[in-house]
C-alpha cells in the first residue's frame, strides 16, 4: 500500500481526536459550572463552530460572530417563550426552523444548518427552562458564537485562494416559492412544528428522539431520506442491541465509562457513516438514561419504536409536502 494511503485514515484519526478532547472539555466545564441542563446544547455548540469552519464559509470572523450571536441567542430567548405557551409555541417553532432551514442551507456540502436546529431540539424538547432561568444557557450561546469566530480566524489561511462555501451567509433573505430551499424548508419547519406539537400535548417522554427522527429524515429530495431512513433504523437497532446486551452482561462503572469514551470517539470518527453514527448515538443515549434512571429498562423498546414513527411520519412530509424527486435540484 503506497505512503499516501496511509496518510489519511492516520490524519482522520488526530482529528477525530482533538475534535472529541475539545468536546469532552466543554461537557466537562457545562457539568461542573452551567449545570446538566445546559450540556447538550453547550456540546453542539462545539459541533457548530467546527461544521461552520469546514464548510469554508466566505465571512469576517467579526462579523460571522455576530450574525452567529444573534441566532444564537434568539433561540434561547424564543425557546423560553416556546416553554411557557404552547400555542404562541407553534408559530415560533416553525418560524426558527423555516428561518435557520432557509439562511443556512446548502445545495450541497456539509449541512451547517443541522446542529443549529438540533441545539434548537435539545432546548425545546430535551431540557426546556423558563426565561428566568436561562442565564447559564445564554452563557453558552454566546461562547457558541466566540468559538465560530475562533474557528474562522483559524481557517482564514486555509480558505485564502478557494471559492467561497457560501459567499452570502445569512446576508439576504430572498425566498423564492419554487426553490429547492423554500421547498425544504418549509418541510423541515411543517414536520418539526407538528411533531413538537404532538410530544408537547401529549407530554410524550423521551419525545425528544421523535422531533430529531423527524429534523434528521425530512430532506432536499426523496431518494436521499429513503436511504438516510434506512440507514438510521438500522443503526438504532443495532445500537440498541449493543447497548441492551453490554447492560445485561457488564455492571462495572468503569468498563462502562471505557465502552461510552469509546461510542463517542467512533461517532466523531465515522461522521460520514451515519449508520455507524446511529449505533453509537443510540448507545450513549440510552447509557444516560440507564444511569440516571437505573428503575426500569423500558426506555429501551422506546429508541427504535420512537426513531421509526418519527422517520416514518418524516417520509410521509417528503411525499406529500412540496415533494421533490431526484434531479430536480437547482443552484442554491
Amino acid at each position: 500500500m503506497s505512503e499516501g494511503k496511509h496518510r489519511f485514515p492516520k490524519k482522520r484519526i488526530i482529528i477525530s481526536t482533538v475534535i472529541f478532547l475539545i468536546m469532552t472539555a466543554v461537557s466537562g466545564l457545562c457539568f461542573s459550572v452551567l449545570g446538566t441542563e445546559n450540556l447538550l446544547p453547550a456540546t453542539m455548540m462545539v459541533v457548530q463552530a467546527l461544521m461552520i469552519s469546514f464548510a469554508k464559509i466566505d465571512e469576517k470572523p467579526i462579523i460571522l460572530f455576530l450574525k452567529v450571536l444573534v441566532l444564537n441567542v434568539s433561540m434561547c430567548v424564543l425557546e423560553s417563550v416556546v416553554y411557557m405557551n404552547m400555542w404562541v409555541g407553534i408559530f415560533i417553532v416553525f418560524g426558527l426552523v423555516f428561518c435557520a432551514a432557509t439562511l443556512l442551507y446548502r445545495d450541497r456540502g456539509m449541512q451547517v444548518y443541522f446542529p443549529f436546529l438540533l441545539c434548537n431540539i435539545y432546548m425545546m424538547v430535551g431540557t426546556p427552562l423558563p426565561i428566568t432561568q436561562i442565564g447559564d444557557r445564554l452563557i453558552a450561546m454566546v461562547g457558541g458564537a466566540v468559538l465560530v469566530g475562533i474557528a474562522q480566524i483559524a481557517g482564514m489561511k486555509r480558505m485564502k485562494g478557494e471559492a467561497a462555501g457560501i459567499a452570502n451567509f445569512m446576508k439576504k433573505f430572498e425566498i423564492d416559492t419554487k426553490s429547492v430551499r423554500f421547498s425544504f424548508a418549509f418541510r423541515l419547519a411543517l414536520g418539526v412544528t407538528l411533531m413538537w406539537f404532538i410530544v408537547r400535548f401529549f407530554d410524550i417522554e423521551y419525545g425528544k428522539w421523535l422531533v430529531i427522527s423527524v429534523n434528521s429524515i425530512v430532506m432536499p429530495s426523496i431518494p436521499s431520506a429513503k436511504v438516510k431512513l434506512r440507514k438510521r433504523i438500522l443503526g438504532c437497532v443495532i445500537g440498541v442491541a449493543i447497548f441492551f446486551v453490554l447492560h445485561t452482561l457488564i455492571h462495572s462503572l468503569v468498563v462502562w465509562l471505557i465502552i461510552l469514551v469509546a461510542a463517542a470517539w467512533c461517532s466523531i470518527f465515522f461522521m460520514s457513516r451515519y449508520e455507524v453514527k446511529c449505533v453509537c448515538y443510540s448507545i450513549l443515549s440510552l447509557s444516560a438514561i440507564a444511569f440516571s434512571e437505573p428503575a426500569g429498562m423500558g426506555f429501551v423498546i422506546d429508541r427504535p419504536l420512537f426513531v421509526i414513527i418519527g422517520g416514518c411520519f418524516a417520509m410521509l412530509i417528503n411525499l406529500f409536502i412540496l415533494r421533490r424527486e431526484e434531479g430536480e435540484s437547482e443552484p442554491l
